[in-house]
């Protein structure tokens, strides 16, 4: 036990019985794991959270507060409540990923520990009426367990695995009547989405398909999501949503447009049809930052950003916004999902669309997942290039940008680019 734990827990001690009420306590120690990945997979209990772009990681899991349901701007109203309510060197980090869809299962939860650069905290509540000394038990011990754990490779499992629901002529169906609609003035521009199944003879594990997405994803942001039942979410996404920092009474912000896609090596620059799609993708960001009052900085001319599949064009979006208190990003995240990339032109119409023609539910693909912390600071990608493993099955999505002079096969064989990383990642593609 050491003098330091003691130290923070007394402390929150004698506030929760000053304030008569339970106060959140953090305890922070140095540590750096052998890999972040095999750590977190090491680690038992529910809502296990990997989040990782080059050496930029968090990883959490457990959770002492959680909010389900609800929507962005009730995640903002929820945060607000812990102002006054922790102690220690380290603020909360709340964790989360919404559903497209609204009314969809979404999470927002405060997790018992987390690992960051160099770092590992632990979060306890520490209530007035009980002893202190137990709270530090509880704490330590949590500490031992979770240094236990030891690097290792991950196999990624599911046996021998067959592609199930690869089906063509609903989704072009989808399309066609997409153009129609974009012929009759309806739709500027629509994104639909397909779903494939890949079942195996065993067990797939989510954790190994994330290290093998890791070893092939190159300038994108991995994440892992477990949730009820121990399915889980995970991608390697290419699409920030937006990055934010508080300095002052400042809101620091930047998002990624990304749309407008081919094979690697083509000219997409020169693809009017592209730079039209993209462009309707950096208006609807620009729309939202204007709508809540953030100013926006110099945007550049799109470039292509390469992957190892396909490529995009890409154009950084950076914004200042003067405001009151950091937790007003949260209309800002909720103005701008789901941008032009993911849903459509006009967005109403194109969600009705969607509704009507996906013959799925999108879930988490495509919307927002990431972290927030008490400071202000925080990362929400678009949940893209993604998919969901439950048991001896895996749930993959890929999506394609529909306008005016959009091919059927064209759109098609893009969606097939997208679901190449994934499945590589399971030993189904080359």
């Amino acid at each position: 036990m050491t003098s330091d734990l003691v130290e923070v827990v007394r402390w929150a001690w004698e506030e929760a019985q000053r304030q008569k009420c339970k106060i959140l306590v953090n305890y922070t120690q140095k540590y750096v794991p052998p890999d972040v990945i095999s750590f977190t997979a090491a680690q038992r209990g529910a809502r296990r959270f990997i989040w990782q772009r080059g050496d930029h990681y968090l990883a959490g899991g457990g959770h002492l507060w959680s909010l389900a349901g609800g929507n962005l701007r009730d995640w903002g109203g929820a945060i607000a409540a812990f102002d006054s309510r922790w102690r220690g060197v380290c603020p909360p980090y709340w964790l989360g990923g919404m559903s497209f869809s609204p009314g969809g299962e979404s999470c927002l939860w405060l997790p018992q520990w987390l690992l960051r650069e160099g770092q590992l905290l632990l979060w306890e509540w520490v209530l007035p009426q009980e002893d202190w000394r137990g709270v530090v038990a509880r704490l330590q011990g949590r500490l031992e367990q979770l240094c236990r754990g030891e690097a290792r490779s991950l196999a990624v499992g599911g046996g021998t695995a067959l592609v199930l629901n690869n089906d063509f002529l609903p989704w072009c169906e989808s399309v066609k009547q997409a153009l129609t609609a974009i012929g009759r003035g309806e739709l500027v521009k629509v994104v639909l989405s397909r779903s494939v199944e890949v079942v195996g003879s065993a067990p797939f594990c989510p954790f190994g398909l994330l290290q093998q997405l890791g070893a092939a994803s190159e300038d994108c942001t991995l994440f892992l999501l477990e949730g009820k039942g121990g399915r889980t979410f995970v991608g390697a996404t290419p699409e920030m949503l937006l990055q934010f920092a508080w300095q002052g009474d400042c809101l620091h912000l930047r998002s990624d447009a990304l749309a407008g896609s081919s094979r690697r090596g083509e000219s997409l620059l020169d693809s009017s049809k592209d730079r039209r799609e993209h462009q309707i993708v950096v208006d609807s960001i620009l729309a939202a930052y204007r709508s809540v009052g953030a100013e926006v900085g110099e945007v550049s001319p799109p470039r292509v950003r390469e992957l190892k599949d396909l490529q995009h064009l890409y154009t950084p979006i950076q914004g200042q916004w003067r405001t009151s208190s950091w937790l007003d990003v949260f209309h800002l995240l909720d103005a701008l999902h789901p941008t032009a990339a993911m849903g459509g032109k006009p967005r109403d119409r194109a969600l009705e669309f969607i509704a009507a023609w996906e013959p799925g539910d999108r879930e988490g693909y495509a919307a927002p997942i990431g972290w927030v912390n008490g400071q202000g600071e925080g990362e929400f990608a678009v949940a893209i290039r993604s998919g969901y493993v439950s048991g001896n099955r895996v749930k993959l999505f890929a999506g394609a940008g529909i306008v005016q002079d959009s091919q059927v096969e064209r759109e098609w064989e893009e969606t097939n680019l997208k679901l190449r990383g994934m499945l590589r990642a399971l030993g189904l593609a080359e």
